[in-house]
């Protein structure tokens, strides 16, 4: 995971470089958990997820813009 990460870092640095529009992927992992109401006695567990995407980097000269568009899991387990 560690060395697609860098690689993606890497290939994506080269993008922008060259070109005033770059884009890429965007992963990871979150965790999710349960907060809030009067569920102090009940058993709450935290659930483990991943977000994903994509961005558009668009530069204007010296500024840029960088849309993205991310989806990410949410969620709890109650017992």
């Amino acid at each position: 995971m560690k060395k697609v990460f860098v690689a993606a870092l890497l290939l994506s640095g080269v993008a922008a470089y060259s070109q005033n529009l770059s884009g890429g992927l965007k992963a990871g992992v979150n965790v999710t958990n349960f907060t809030g109401g009067d569920f102090s006695s009940v058993d709450k567990k935290s659930l483990v997820g991943f977000h994903a995407g994509g961005f558009l980097n668009i530069a204007f000269g010296s500024f840029s813009i960088q849309p993205e568009a991310l989806v990410s899991t949410q969620g709890a387990k109650v017992k």
